[in-house]
């Protein structure tokens, strides 16, 4: 996890091709309970508006996080 807006409910996650922007409603969990550093996994979306997305966002339970 790059950053979080908690006022915004939105973030940024680092990815290897970029930084790529979810929304709260995206994250599976609490997301007030999530930190700048947490390990995530996560569906990349490329939305033809807004371009790349994640979705299905949740906190990485095993060594394969993003």
């Amino acid at each position: 996890m790059k950053s979080l807006t908690r006022g915004q409910a939105c973030g940024m996650i680092r990815h290897a091709d970029g930084d790529v922007f979810f929304h709260k409603a995206d994250f599976k969990g609490e997301f007030f309970d999530l930190q700048v550093g947490d390990k995530v996994v996560f569906e990349l979306l490329n939305d033809p508006i807004s371009g790349k997305r994640a979705q299905n966002v949740r906190v990485a339970t095993t060594k394969k996080a993003r």
